[in-house]
């Protein structure tokens, strides 16, 4: 990509966004459901929606990833707050911050602490985009940290039995004709995987979520998110050490005033 690992580690935390590769993940088996089964898959979703999904993360995690062989890692803090509002920060074992991303959704300020330089820009930009898959929209970041569904939910919503007898999956189509295909835990109604499939059916993205603990209004909050894809070449993990506080947080902490003697970049 033409990019240092000082530029884009922050942007690895949006391996929520990121379509990253490694080894592609096979398809779903699914099963066709008997009509008492179908009825129990239905309202299955339909409580999983239902389900009042998080409005804000404030955490501290744990992000490692593996790309051809090379294994990293950081710790790091992300703020996230719908509608689209992103703060992360990748730090140094001291705690300082290496790097600084924040976004309103519509632009973000990319900071590199070490080279004293910003980057800014669109999140509709091409530099965005080398980073970020444009099936991944700003406001799903927090749905798909969360391994939850936009508030209200999909639509045209078809399921199906899981072959190997983990739950329920359902298929929808969205308006940019992603397919997405997600696995609710039948006992509880987790979300065990959601899969990205683009028009062309290249896996864009496929998220797989563990250790779930109970959470606001039934809602099992995801203990560790592996992601992997086929646009970077790799794999990611996310293991949330805390939770802070779902209060809702200033519009300050998702601005950035670096530095006046740092360079600033505008990116296309």
């Amino acid at each position: 990509m033409g990019v240092c690992r000082s530029q884009w580690l922050p942007l690895a935390l949006l391996c929520c966004l990121l379509a990253l590769a490694g080894c592609v993940k096979k398809m779903p088996v699914t099963e066709t459901l008997a009509p008492e089964a179908r009825q129990e898959a239905t309202d299955l979703f339909a409580a999983f929606v239902a389900r009042r999904p998080p409005a804000i993360l404030d955490a501290d995690l744990r992000l490692t990833w593996e790309f051809l062989g090379v294994k990293g890692g950081v710790d790091a803090t992300v703020q996230l707050q719908q509608p689209a509002w992103l703060r992360f920060s990748a730090n140094d074992p001291l705690g300082r911050a290496l790097n600084l991303l924040v976004s309103d959704g519509a632009s973000f300020t990319m900071v590199d602490n070490r080279a004293a330089k910003v980057y800014r820009g669109t999140t509709d930009s091409k530099y965005w985009h080398t980073r970020v898959p444009e099936a991944v929209q700003t406001g799903e970041l927090l749905p798909l940290l969360a391994g939850s569904v936009s508030t209200g939910g999909p639509v045209n919503v078809q399921p199906s039995g899981d072959g190997m007898g983990a739950g329920f999956w359902y298929l929808w189509t969205d308006a940019r004709a992603i397919r997405h295909h997600v696995l609710l835990e039948r006992q509880n109604g987790c979300m065990l995987r959601h899969l990205l499939v683009d028009g062309s059916g290249k896996q864009v993205l496929n998220l797989v979520y563990t250790e779930h603990t109970p959470g606001e209004g039934g809602f099992g909050w995801p203990g560790r998110v592996e992601v992997t894809g086929q646009a970077v070449g790799g794999s990611v993990v996310l293991r949330f050490d805390r939770i802070y506080s779902r209060q809702f947080l200033p519009a300050s902490t998702f601005q950035l005033n670096p530095p006046a003697h740092f360079t600033v970049e505008e990116v296309d």
